[in-house]
């Protein structure tokens, strides 16, 4: 049986004769990953701290993992430390030249949540897309490839969800999220990428919006107007006051 254990800060696991052989501990790199309840432990030649996968310099390895989990933090606090010219401070000497070095080429890359903002966010590159696909969100087949989202109201589904689509959410090109409503939003990450700046140009028109005033502002379903506010509020950018009732943060 595996233990965990902390010391320093740091989360450690142990294994015991029987599953360091079987497990092959001379590989460089693993992955744990949480599908739901369970903890799942692959070999990987690559550590991730979100999509895409991002392989480290075994050279820049301490200034890469740095940057990299600064990047990856969520909330509104952490969104503002995103910010161009914000960011930098709190990198060293060392780690402002590795990260001059990885936006060169091209490993982290600069985007607005909404053009009139004037500095732009750090983020970690998003995997290429071959071509952008087009999805009719009211269509009659509720699947995510043909509405490019998908609603799921309980674990078993999202489960089996997770195992059909499991390379293309490796890949970033579908992203879920659990709302507190209980159900599992997943979202094509080309829809997002729309229904995001959609709804925040409105909230910023309007500061505070129910679900139905956002639907016939931006003449979208609801379940995707719902699943998107999940990952907005994860994001730090918006609010549910209470049900179904949105604010922005300023």
């Amino acid at each position: 049986m595996a233990e965990i254990r902390k010391e320093k800060g740091r989360v450690f696991l142990e294994l015991n004769e029987k599953d360091k052989k079987e497990l092959n501990t001379e590989k460089s790199f693993f992955e744990l990953n949480k599908v739901k309840d369970f903890f799942v432990l692959t070999e990987a030649e690559k550590v991730s701290f979100g999509q895409p996968a991002l392989f480290f310099s075994k050279e820049k390895g301490g200034e890469d993992e740095r940057i990299f989990s600064l990047l990856s933090e969520k909330g509104k606090k952490s969104l503002s430390m995103k910010v161009e010219g914000e960011f930098e401070k709190q990198l060293n000497t060392k780690e402002k030249q590795r990260f001059e070095e990885l936006l060169k080429q091209g490993l982290i890359e600069k985007f607005k949540l909404n053009e009139s903002y004037k500095k732009a966010i750090y983020r970690i590159a998003q995997s290429k897309k071959e071509k952008k696909k087009d999805f009719d969100f009211n269509s009659a087949d509720k699947s995510i490839e043909a509405r490019g989202f998908e609603v799921m109201v309980n674990d078993n589904q999202a489960r089996d969800f997770c195992e059909q689509f499991n390379p293309e959410i490796k890949e970033g090109l579908i992203k879920g999220i659990k709302g507190f409503d209980g159900y599992f939003y997943v979202i094509h990450s080309d829809v997002l990428e729309k229904t995001k700046p959609a709804i925040l140009a409105k909230l910023k028109e309007n500061k505070t919006l129910s679900l139905n005033e956002l639907k016939e502002k931006t003449l979208l379903p609801p379940e995707l107007i719902r699943g998107t506010m999940e990952f907005l509020k994860e994001d730090g950018e918006v609010i549910e006051k209470r049900k179904g009732i949105y604010r922005l943060i300023e």
